[in-house]
């Protein structure tokens, strides 16, 4: 129990917590809720020429905003528009260039078929060459993009870079996994400038028959809550001919245990505390898998111990944490080696900078994306550890009959309930093989077979699109989907309810003897057996470290 407490502490006490979905909004409502045409938002986008419209007419603009809050233009002497720390509404300063990066696919990456080399020898210069697959690692162009701008002859190079920033990406939509390398391209500064680099790549041909995705990769810093955003747009172009785009915007306080430590501009001994409190939530699970090791010498062998479902939670709690604090140090040490953005600012303000000098802040492509990564990794074992350590509080609960009832009740439905799961995996795994050969090139949720899996899963709690069936497959699609609900919510769950409705009614029986059983008692002894372990856990260990020191103090004789 206390470790939950430090869990509450470490999770609720930042005051970084409520700021997280507000500052994600903000960058990322613009994007999806602006249109680039006449009710065509970023999520309708479907094509190369609408791409182009959602960089220009939506990320640009914003990433560099020349307005403040209330919509007054910044005047022409204001430093910071001066030296191109780019404000957003003057609470978001763009950290650097944005970074357009695409992948292709090689010209010979697939033949044209055979039965159409004798039609496209009849088409003469208009047939076309060659096809172009699917993406691929093997099938990716790994040559350098050198284009020319039909109307000012310039050459734009767009260099191969076998890796960009951040981990491979799965589209949630083909999912196919995107390399981390490919052709990559980055924007001047500035709202004009950034358009202009981006017109010129429009014209040149930047995305043409064998691209195969496109991402733009921008980060912010709000000072005002000193926490960093990331944004990628994902244009994903199918062989099919569809362009799939996909926003993911994230935000993370990635320099604030270093400034709370530091007590850093407005961080107080408050913050400091809390920082520190987490991290003793850490020693604390490293104390206890020194603990899980010793319980372990128990058991006659490690198979043993797992074999108990509780064991197995606390060595998963503590694999949880232990990760949790490994990612957490990873990327506190990549931050601290990274560019500060307050730094540069600092520099502006005392004016330090001549107008000519080269060494403009930002003026490059900052590499953040990796590191964001690696926060969200943090957060999600650290989220994995929490939910773990509340369910082991069953555990501890169980020293009371009548709060048992529920830890009780599982142990006696796991042992009954296998012959149901195996039907069940027998009537899903058919109708989803039949839904996906019926629907799959139709409709999206059954596009695969594990699309199909999770589309009927959620058909058992009422989440399905009948009408759209029924527009696909008028008779088979609703006579199937009818015989699977009829099966799924008649029977099977029928089955489930019964098994668990008999298995609670055995585990009440048991109970019966505990009628008058005094809880505030229990939970008195409860406390009082903690307390007893602990203090003994201590006393044995002091008087280790004393024998110990008094055997090395006196040495060989």
């Amino acid at each position: 129990w206390i470790f939950l407490l430090f869990i509450f502490c470490a999770v609720f006490m930042p005051r970084y917590t409520r700021h997280f979905y507000r500052q994600t909004a903000t960058v990322k409502a613009p994007l999806v809720r602006n249109e680039i045409d006449a009710n065509t938002f970023f999520g309708d986008a479907m094509n190369a020429d609408q791409m182009y419209r959602v960089l220009d007419q939506l990320l640009l603009p914003n990433a560099f905003r020349n307005r403040y809050y209330s919509g007054k233009m910044f005047t022409p002497d204001d430093k910071r528009l001066k030296y191109r720390p780019q404000y957003a509404a003057m609470a978001l300063l763009t950290l650097g260039r944005v970074r357009l990066r695409q992948l292709r696919v090689s010209a010979d990456a697939c033949d044209v078929p055979e039965f159409l080399e004798e039609r496209y020898a009849t088409m003469g210069a208009a047939a076309p060459t060659a096809c172009f697959a699917a993406y691929a690692a093997a099938a990716q162009d790994v040559d350098d993009l050198v284009l020319v701008d039909p109307e000012t002859g310039a050459e734009v190079a767009a260099p191969f870079r076998a890796y960009s920033d951040g981990r491979a990406w799965e589209s949630p939509f083909s999912k196919t996994w995107y390399g981390v390398g490919g052709q990559v391209y980055d924007l001047r500064l500035g709202e004009r400038l950034s358009r202009a680099d981006l017109a010129a790549l429009r014209r040149a041909g930047f995305v043409d028959n064998r691209t195969r995705a496109v991402f733009a990769d921008l980060s912010w810093y709000n000072p005002n809550v000193d926490m960093f955003t990331n944004a990628r747009l994902a244009f994903e172009f199918l062989p099919s001919g569809k362009m799939r785009p996909t926003v993911s915007v994230d935000s993370a306080p990635l320099l604030y245990d270093a400034r709370a430590l530091a007590a850093d501009g407005h961080y107080t001994s408050y913050d400091c505390c809390v920082v520190l409190m987490e991290f003793a939530l850490y020693a604390m699970s490293f104390w206890y898998l020194v603990r899980v090791t010793e319980d372990v010498t128990d058991y006659a062998s490690l198979r043993a111990y797992l074999a108990v479902g509780w064991n197995c939670a606390d060595v998963a709690s503590v694999l949880c944490f232990v990760v949790a604090l490994v990612l957490r140090l990873w990327w506190m040490l990549r931050m601290l080696s990274a560019p500060d953005p307050g730094g540069y600012q600092d520099r502006i303000d005392a004016e330090e900078i001549a107008d000519d000098d080269a060494r403009l802040g930002f003026d490059e492509y900052l590499r953040l994306r990796l590191t964001f990564q690696g926060y969200r990794y943090f957060r999600n074992f650290l989220a994995a550890g929490v939910l773990v350590n509340f369910i082991k509080a069953f555990k501890f609960l169980s020293v009371s009959k009548q709060l048992s009832q529920f830890t009780e009740t599982i142990y006696v439905v796991s042992a009954e309930v296998l012959n149901v799961v195996l039907i069940l995996v027998i009537i899903l795994v058919g109708f989803a093989i039949a839904f996906h050969i019926s629907l799959g090139h139709a409709l999206p949720g059954y596009r695969t077979f594990f699309d199909s899996i999770l589309t009927l899963t959620l058909v058992v709690f009422g989440d399905f699109d009948l009408e759209a069936i029924i527009a696909v497959a008028p008779s088979l699609g609703l006579a199937t989907m009818l015989l699977y609900v009829m099966l799924m919510t008649f029977i099977i769950l029928t089955m489930f309810l019964k098994i668990i409705d008999v298995s609670y009614g055995a585990v009440l029986e048991n109970l019966e003897d505990a009628e008058h059983e005094d809880l505030a008692r229990d939970l008195r002894l409860a406390l009082h057996r903690v307390a007893y372990d602990a203090y003994w856990t201590v006393q044995i260990r002091w008087t280790l470290c004393r024998a110990r020191v008094a055997l090395a103090g006196r040495g060989p004789r």
